[in-house]
């Protein structure tokens, strides 16, 4: 992916829980201008990972964290092959 533009990367940042800053008093995330565009397998938070079904493969931030909601991770469990995302 090409390097995205910062309106861009906001629109990744929907779900994240440090999101809430985007737009607030702090006026903008610490952590949005240094992020990365990454590929993730992401999981629901109480999602069994017994499964490659059960994980989807997104464009995310690198620092994007959403605790309690799902997991996310550069690659899937070795024992559904441990493919990188």
């Amino acid at each position: 992916m090409s390097a995205p533009l910062e309106q861009e990367k906001l629109k990744l940042c929907h779900g994240c829980r440090n999101d809430f800053y985007n737009g607030t008093g702090a006026r903008q995330c610490w952590s949005l201008k240094d992020s990365v565009v990454v590929r993730r397998w992401r999981l629901g938070w109480w999602t069994q990972p017994t499964s490659r079904a059960a994980f989807e493969k997104v464009w995310t931030l690198d620092c994007h964290h959403a605790t309690g909601k799902y997991a996310q991770f550069e690659r899937l469990p070795q024992h559904l092959g441990g493919e990188q995302a």
